[in-house]
Parts: C-alpha cells; structure tokens; sequence
C-alpha cells in the first residue's frame, strides 16, 4: 500500500494529529482567503472539549459567549436545518435584514461578520464539531469546493480524535486494573478472602466470625492488606477499588 504524504511546510510532521489540525487551520484556510477561524468540538452538555482558535482575540471570543444566544446567524442555520453543511451565512440572511439591536450593536462590531462560513455537524458519541470561518471578501466558486473539501476532512479528524481520546482513556483504566490486580497476587489466600469481605463492608469482628479466626489473626491480616494496598484504612481500600474497578471473582 502506498504511504500517504500531506503536503507541509519544512519540518513540519502532518501525520501528528495537532499539527495536522493547526496546518488545516492556519494554513490551507489562510490560503483561501479566511483569516479568523473558530473550531471546536463540544459535548452533549454544550462544553468544549477541543478548540482552536486563529486571529480571534480571547476578547472577541468572550463577548461572542456571552451574548451567543442573541447570534441570529447560528438561529438562522439551525432554523433552515442546515446542520452537517458549512453555509455562507450572509447568504442565508443578509445583514440588513437583521433586527436584533444587540446583534447589529455589539456583535457585529466585535466580532466582524463580513463574509462567514459556519457550520455544525453531529459527531460520534453525541459530540458537536463547529467551525466558524471569516473572510474581509465572499470566496469565489472554486475556494468554496475548497472550503467544503476542508469541512469534509474535519469530520475525520475530528471523530479519529474522539476515538483516540476514548482509547487512551481505556488504556489509563486498564492499566489502573493491572496495578491492581498485580497488587492481588501478592495476597494469600486467607488475605484474598478478608480483602473481599473488607470490600462488602464488614468490619474485623464479623470478618473473624464469620471465618471461624481469631480476632488477633484477622486484624494482622487486615494490617498487612492494608500495607500492600497502600491504604490507611478499610474506607480508603474500598474507594480505591471502586475507582480502580478491577475484576474480581466473588
């Protein structure tokens, strides 16, 4: 199979996927004439996960957040169910059409709006990606095959990232598991059994009745399961198991 080779300045590594997305972002958009670009993914909680920014000030962007729910350009998008499209969105409403005085008055103002390239798109997992592009002048035919070309390559990018973020953070569980179930190994038999029963609550007494032991037996050998677990006593045992949640027989 042939390898894939991206097109990139000198020492710059596309196959890493930031610099991958800060080239697509910074570069290939700057070469259609876009200048300000606001890409992010969200949550089902409408909270960002990813984002990049480029030419926007952390100003721009705070005035925009804050009074985002008076943006007529993103209600008008979703109103002609354009989501899963990147839209020209002064084609959509024409600025001299828009009543909103807090839009007309502050938004504008701020954050620009001359010719804006916007669009939402359902990712896996309940996930948003939103890319919002803006330009001093409207993109001719053939920049917004481009643009769109762009987008498409963004909905890739943005679900390979979902999914390698997923995997690390099952590689992170699983390792948690190890350490755990390493820690078992180390655990006699006897040990194993109060380390269970510890974990279903009871305390030393009824661990030693309930195994026919002495009192004494059962508090060294919840001493030494405590040691080798690192815990300082039964609650911290317990929380530590259910964080780590590792598999056991019982």
């Amino acid at each position: 199979m042939r390898k894939v080779l991206f097109p990139s300045k000198e020492g710059e590594n596309l196959s890493d996927p930031s610099i991958f997305l800060n080239h697509i972002l910074e570069n290939e958009l700057a070469q259609l004439g876009v200048e300000n670009v606001l890409f992010s993914i969200i949550n089902s909680e409408r909270v960002s996960v990813k984002q990049k920014v480029v030419g926007f000030s952390e100003h721009q962007i705070s005035i925009y957040q804050a009074l985002q729910e008076h943006d007529v350009y993103l209600q008008t998008y979703l109103k002609h169910k354009c989501t899963s499209r990147i839209v020209y969105l002064q084609s959509l409403l024409p600025v001299h059409h828009i009543k909103n005085s807090i839009f007309n008055d502050i938004l504008i103002p701020t954050i620009g709006f001359s010719h804006t390239y916007s669009g939402l798109h359902q990712l896996e997992g309940g996930f948003i990606m939103v890319l919002s592009c803006h330009s001093p002048e409207a993109l001719s035919y053939s920049q917004e095959l481009k643009l769109n070309e762009i987008w498409l390559l963004l909905h890739k990018w943005s679900n390979n990232w979902l999914t390698q973020q997923s995997l690390e953070k099952s590689w992170v569980n699983y390792q948690r598991n190890t350490i755990t179930n390493t820690k078992l190994d180390h655990l006699s038999d006897a040990e194993y059994q109060v380390y269970v029963l510890l974990l279903k609550g009871f305390n030393g007494s009824e661990i030693a009745e309930l195994r026919k032991v002495s009192k004494e037996t059962t508090r060294t050998q919840i001493k030494q399961i405590l040691r080798k677990f690192g815990a300082r006593h039964q609650n911290q045992l317990i929380c530590d198991y259910y964080n780590n949640n590792p598999v056991l027989n019982w």
